[in-house]
């Protein structure tokens, strides 16, 4: 006989659903890692063949 707490969101097993069950959260943090992975490209692309790029890019997107 405990309440129940309400809670807005919820991530299980790397899914985050809302209290509607909207994906919008899910999407958003996908795309902040990927954007974020992707950015130091800029940075490394004159140091390593365009096959590694590749990899790493594949990789990242992969990963998430």
């Amino acid at each position: 006989n405990k309440p129940v707490k309400q809670v807005y969101d919820c991530k299980t097993l790397g899914v985050t659903a809302d209290q509607y069950l909207s994906w919008k959260n899910n999407t958003e943090n996908i795309c902040k890692k990927i954007t974020s992975g992707i950015s130091a490209f800029p940075q490394i692309k004159e140091f390593v063949e365009k096959d590694t790029l590749v990899s790493v890019c594949n990789s990242i997107v992969l990963a998430v």
